[in-house]
């Protein structure tokens, strides 16, 4: 990778060069592997949104170029052929993240010609589209867009606003019968689900062509695939009595001439699929999928690789020995969009996959046998995050990821001997950071009760105080991801603040093995908490230049739920932001939107009305009485994830025993937080905070 050059300035980070970075995305080579189809993704400030184009980059001369000219282009597709460049697409007035719902405000699916740059719309639907694949003879797309189960189909051209009084002033009632009718990020859905339709390509259209829905009922079906003859199809999703309330996944196949009303056909289940990614060996007669087969781990144990024998649903796990989770599990960079395919790749001409692998907090490129013999390809310390492969093999396309760098494009050659060499094809952020003096976050080990662990520390670069850096403990969210030493602007610019950012791979995460991640189901607060403070306790240690009197947390979602667990228990923090987090289970059990899919797994079925007290033993609130730390809330007013009343119950609860406490309630934002301007003011506050009572 391209090592930095000597910095010749002394400025520190600022909380607007937020607006400065560039986000990499979606890796996609090109057939013949010769052009990497990519995203970028940039902040626009005076438009307080997120703006992407397609841009593609030749293999061999590193030259890029824009093929995309909407607001928001993402998830680009190549056809077989090459020759066309399917993408997904919004105009202008398109900004989900401040919209009620997805319905009507979704993405339609576009291709662009390559040698002329015509641009063709393929669908105009009320629903949207989320996903898309090409048939094999580049003729079709098979895709999933939000179906009304009465309503069926319908065009955004042939939608009419209400005119009459009932109608135009009722538009905000949301009248549901099913049991997700709303989903972070995506709002309130209602009761369309998502569905598989199909759609013929034209590359000379003189109208959109109809689509074809190929399944109904009140079930959501994702990641439509073709099956290599193109004669059939295969999707994921639970279509038995009551699937919404399970993890469980099926991988059913649907068949592109069926007639209404005629039901996919089940292949094979799992108990949790986390990828959402079907792989074909070229003969069509296997599916490889990721995932694992035991109902109580959920979402922390391993996802295994399996092959399916299509023809009866016959599963062989492949990596039963291995104790690695595949896909990517990276957390902690926040300078990311959607970062693209980590679906394994079947080689043709070698017969084996290509995966992505966590171990030992770093995600790198393997390669699996169909023996199960698995070789590390890379070893990159930090994440390669996605990547795709040619036709021939040989060439695959990348993003990396590391502590000193948010993500740029590399290609690999497979031909090479492992461990592969990476080349950068691109530098996007590369003259910014060179400006900018900070430190990268730095690694430690550290044992807790017998078991090695990783944390990493990011210092500030200027000078400590007379009693050395304030040190803040940060709870990152999940659980069930890896932690990471990956670049993070919020750490870097608290650093710049003058503080020492902590943060570690403690239990409950990935990376270490199955009995790692799973030490903490059902026991939220117990490893994990020892842990941190274990990983506190090394760094102090560890590093000079720490004050070890001068403490804080923060931290969002199961982060926040940390927070408020620490300082329930350790008076001397000095000041702590909890950001979107959960409070209390018991109310949580209902009103977030996988809730009752995450009690299942940590309480194994037991329904709050049951046994009251488990959820209450797991609630921070039994112990916001012992709270003495000043505390900053921060809470999003459209987080379905944690809702709302989570952030406000905490702030009450401290406001009414004259904790020093501020809410700040952010109304059109979800659970990431996600707008520009939503995210300088939170940085901000935070900073503010900590600086008023350290």
């Amino acid at each position: 990778m391209k090592g930095r050059r000597v910095q010749m300035t002394t400025r520190h980070f600022q909380v607007t060069d937020l607006f400065e970075f560039e986000m990499l995305s979606d890796p996609q080579i090109s057939p013949n592997g010769e052009i990497i189809a990519w995203v970028k993704t940039w902040i626009d400030p005076n438009e307080n949104r997120y703006r992407s184009r397609i841009y593609c980059t030749e293999r061999d001369t590193g030259a890029t170029y824009e093929v995309s000219s909407q607001h928001r282009d993402t998830y680009p597709r190549w056809s077989p052929c090459g020759r066309y460049l399917a993408h997904l697409g919004q105009g202008p007035s398109l900004d989900i993240d401040s919209q009620e719902t997805v319905i009507g405000q979704g993405p339609q699916l576009y291709v662009i010609e390559l040698s002329s740059g015509d641009m063709i719309q393929v669908t105009d639907l009320l629903g949207g589209v989320s996903e898309f694949s090409w048939s094999p003879d580049g003729c079709r797309f098979a895709f999933t867009t939000f179906v009304h189960p009465e309503w069926g189909l319908q065009y955004t051209a042939d939608y009419e606003i209400p005119v009459d009084l009932r109608g135009k002033f009722t538009t905000d009632v949301l009248r549901v019968s099913r049991l997700r009718y709303k989903d972070d990020g995506l709002g309130y859905i209602g009761d369309y689900f998502r569905q598989v339709a199909l759609v013929e390509f034209d590359p000379h259209p003189q109208a959109l062509q109809e689509v074809t829905l190929l399944t109904r009922g009140l079930c959501d079906m994702k990641s439509p695939s073709w099956a290599p003859s193109g004669d059939y199809l295969v999707a994921l999703g639970n279509r038995d009595r009551g699937g919404e309330r399970e993890r469980r996944q099926y991988v059913y196949r649907i068949e592109t001439s069926q007639e209404d009303g005629e039901q996919p056909s089940t292949i094979v289940g799992l108990e949790e699929m986390r990828g959402d990614h079907l792989t074909w060996s070229k003969d069509g007669q296997h599916l490889f999928v990721c995932g694992h087969d035991d109902p109580v781990l959920g979402h922390y144990g391993n996802q295994r690789v399996w092959q399916v024998r299509v023809a009866d649903g016959s599963a062989q796990c492949l990596t039963e020995d291995l104790d690695l989770s595949f896909g990517n599990a990276s957390r902690d960079g926040d300078i990311r969009d959607y970062l693209g395919s980590d679906q394994p790749v079947w080689r043709n001409t070698t017969n084996d996959l290509l995966l992505l692998g966590n171990h030992q907090e770093n995600t790198n490129l393997y390669r699996l046998s169909l023996d199960g013999a698995l070789e590390s390809l890379t070893d990159c310390e930090g994440a390669v995050t996605a990547f795709s492969v040619d036709d021939s093999g040989r060439w695959i396309a990348a993003l990396i990821a590391d502590k000193a760098n948010p993500g740029d494009l590399y290609l690999f050659d497979s031909h090479e001997s492992s461990p592969l060499q990476p080349k950068q094809l691109t530098h996007l952020n590369f003259d910014l950071l060179d400006e900018i003096e900070y430190h990268p976050a730095q690694p430690f080990d550290f044992q807790s009760e017998g078991i090695t662990m990783r944390g990493w520390l990011v210092e500030p670069v200027q000078a400590p105080e007379r009693n050395g850096y304030p040190v803040l403990i940060y709870n990152g969210g999940g659980p069930g991801g890896m932690r990471t030493g990956l670049f993070c602007f919020q750490s870097q610019y608290l650093a710049a603040q003058g503080y020492a950012v902590l943060h570690a791979n403690v239990r409950g995460n990935l990376g270490r093995g199955e009995a790692f991640s799973s030490a903490i189901r059902g026991r939220w607060g117990e490893e994990d908490y020892r842990d941190t403070l274990q990983a506190l306790d090394e760094a102090l240690r560890h590093f000079d230049h720490l004050d070890g009197e001068r403490i804080g947390t923060f931290g969002g979602s199961y982060g926040g739920y940390m927070t408020n667990w620490i300082i329930s228990r350790h008076p001397e923090m000095k000041a702590a932001v909890s950001i979107n987090c959960l409070y209390n289970r018991l109310s949580d059990f209902g009103t977030g939107d996988m809730s009752f899919l995450l009690e299942k797994v940590e309480f194994e079925g037991v329904l709050p009305w049951e046994n009251p007290k488990l959820f209450w033993e797991r609630s921070p609130m039994k112990d916001v009485g012992r709270i003495q730390t000043p505390t900053l809330v921060i809470h999003a007013g459209r987080d379905h994830r944690c809702p709302v009343d989570q952030g406000e119950q905490l702030y009450f609860a401290l406001r009414f025993r004259e904790i020093p406490t501020e809410l700040i309630r952010i109304a059109e934002a979800s659970h990431g937080i996600r707008k520009p301007w939503h995210r300088i003011y939170r940085l901000e506050a935070m900073a503010d905070w900590f600086e008023r009572w350290f």
